[in-house]
């Protein structure tokens, strides 16, 4: 399995309305797409403005082909035009362990 982690620092008092975004529009499009697993959007509870989103996939081949797509609603890339000064910085992972009951069917 494959994750890709994105630390986001938003402007101030818009954490809510880039939530729903991420809820309406990123989310969706992204989990009819092949390969994808699970996403989690984490809020940082000392930080209000500071959030993360990391998505997980079966595989690296998965998000490449989904990043490929060009679709401005299934890219994070296109929040900094209705968010100015959001900071966006990516990562990708491989998970090679999980404490998930069923993680090993994925791995």
């Amino acid at each position: 399995m494959y994750a890709q982690a994105t630390a986001i620092k938003a402007p101030a008092d818009t954490m809510r309305r880039l939530r729903e975004l991420i809820q309406s529009d990123y989310l969706p499009e992204i989990s009819r797409r092949e390969g994808f697993v699970l996403a989690q959007f984490l809020e940082q509870t000392d930080d209000p403005d500071s959030a993360l989103l990391i998505t997980f996939w079966r595989d690296q081949q998965s998000i490449e082909a989904f990043q490929n797509t060009g679709s401005l609603r299934a890219s994070l890339n296109s929040l900094p035009t209705l968010f100015p000064g959001l900071k966006l910085e990516r990562e990708g992972y491989v998970v090679s362990l999980s404490a998930e009951p069923e993680a090993a069917a994925h791995l």
